[in-house]
């Protein structure tokens, strides 16, 4: 996914070719596809530790850390960037970034404290 996201980042533009001929949806399209592109490591770390502790049966955290986060960080955090602060579109996947990397990074804390190896299946 870091490769991917690479790519993504280094060529936007040539990415939003494959699906509009259109400069200004290219324009529009090319920084959100950035911010999507920066976070695609951080994006797989979530999903790995998330699947990790859920094959491991602790089900209930990473539920828990996903609605807390997309409640508590994603949509508030989306509404100030995008309306408040008048992102845009770009504020919007702003805040989808940031909700992954908190989400990965506390799946992380809680797979390396170990306390999933407790869970009763």
């Amino acid at each position: 996914m870091t490769v991917i996201g690479l790519a993504i980042v280094l060529f936007p533009a040539q990415i939003m070719g494959f699906f509009t001929n259109e400069p200004e949806v290219i324009a529009l399209g090319t920084m959100p596809l950035r911010v999507v592109g920066m976070v695609q490591p951080m994006l797989a770390a979530s999903m790995i530790f998330t699947g990790a502790l859920r094959g491991a049966g602790d089900t209930r955290f990473p539920m828990i850390v996903t609605g807390g986060s997309i409640w508590l960080v994603r949509l508030p955090l989306a509404y100030v960037l995008t309306l408040s602060l008048g992102w845009g579109l770009v504020g919007a996947w702003s805040a989808m970034a940031l909700d992954f990397s908190l989400r990965g990074f506390v799946n992380f804390l809680r797979y390396r404290s170990g306390r999933w190896k407790t869970i009763k299946v």
